[in-house]
């Protein structure tokens, strides 16, 4: 149970502790901004890094234009050192609790930006750490809040030591900590690329190495009915769904591909050598099925930002043919890797009890696919 306030609850699991914003030596001096109720980013009270801090803050992308405007205008009043005049905004001070914590930052000046995740049984804290010399973004630390996130904090420096053998653009493992699922990584520099798809795009999911595994549509049938299994639904949508999986008849086969899981303009970076950095790993998954990543980076956006997605576009688009070109997929294919899509997502969400698989379900109806 919560015996205590949502800040300090959370700088407790994030391995920090709370303490009085007096004048002593060792103390943090932060910000805490908040959303809902809920903190959401703590960060330094004065920065000599200000330009990197804000440069960071101004990543993130609420997906509402409202929304939107409102961040950017805190970020202004944080350059202005004018933000912890907001009633919003609590000043809180801490010193570092955790021996891993201590051992990173405790003898040194280096500034954090804390970062904390969506509430949920997933949820983390993602540190962004200042060089104290350069005053730019040095490394990042992933510390799990809920007991979910120490599953995918593992999963995804696991999944960033893989990528560096098939020297996919990503960030590199520094430090691993699995007992207490604690991460850091090197920081990806650029800027967040489009929203819309690009050649670049399909540049790097072409990249993505095929892992060797000879997947059948019979297994997909297979395994979605299994799945189906272990989930409780309403017998219409069950009897839907139950129908699609016939459509996995299919004995041909074909290669998995590396899937990134959660492929965003959010989790997509421009670097500086014009090659393209994909961060936030942790729902990849090695033996993936083709056009997955493509489907999630239309139909996420389509649910976050209210636009109509329509299958038939979706096939037509350039960058999408060229894709399926590259696999040697056809249409017929190609359809069935989006109903597994839609399948896969729609078992995931109702599992996670988000929003998305209404969507997604209500999506199927409206390209008549169940």
């Amino acid at each position: 149970m919560k015996d205590t306030s949502p800040v300090e609850y959370i700088l407790k699991k994030i391995g920090l502790s709370l303490c009085d914003t007096g004048s002593e030596n060792g103390i943090n001096r932060y910000l805490v901004i908040h959303s809902k109720g809920e903190p959401r980013w703590i960060i330094p009270a004065k920065s000599k890094g200000i330009n990197a801090l804000c440069s960071i803050l101004n990543e993130w992308r609420p997906y509402s234009l409202m929304a939107l405007i409102k961040w950017r205008f805190l970020v202004i009043l944080y350059r202005l050192n004018l933000l912890q005049h907001l009633p919003q905004v609590k000043k809180i001070g801490f010193i570092y609790k955790h021996d891993f914590l201590r051992k990173a930052f405790g003898n040194s000046k280096k500034e954090l930006l804390i970062y904390i995740g969506t509430p949920g049984y997933e949820r983390k804290a993602v540190i962004t750490v200042l060089d104290s010399i350069s005053l730019k973004p040095e490394c990042i630390y992933k510390i799990p809040i809920e007991k979910g996130a120490n599953h995918s904090i593992i999963k995804e420096a696991e999944t960033l030591n893989m990528l560096s053998r098939y020297q996919i653009n990503a960030p590199a493992v520094i430090e691993f900590d699995s007992i207490n699922g604690i991460s850091s990584q090197t920081y990806a520099n650029g800027y967040l690329y489009k929203r819309s798809l690009t050649d670049k795009h399909i540049d790097l999911l072409i990249k993505m190495p095929k892992t060797g595994k000879k997947i059948s549509f019979l297994e997909i049938g297979h395994s979605l009915r299994k799945g189906l299994e272990t989930i409780s639904l309403d017998k219409k949508l069950n009897r839907g769904l139950s129908k699609l999986t016939e459509r996995f008849s299919a004995d041909c086969h074909f290669d998995s591909v590396f899937v990134h899981g959660d492929l965003a303009p959010w989790n997509i970076k421009m670097q500086h050598d014009n090659q393209l950095c994909c961060i936030d790993w942790e729902n990849a998954n090695e033996f993936g099925l083709p056009l997955y990543d493509l489907c999630h980076f239309h139909l996420m956006q389509s649910f976050l930002f209210g636009k109509e997605w329509s299958m038939i576009r979706f096939l037509k688009n350039n960058q999408i043919i060229r894709y399926l070109e590259f696999h040697c997929l056809n249409k017929k294919q190609a359809e069935l890797l989006i109903l597994f899509y839609h399948y896969d997502l729609i078992l995931k969400s109702i599992i996670k009890q988000d929003t998305y698989a209404s969507f997604l379900i209500s999506n199927l109806r409206k390209n008549s696919l169940i």
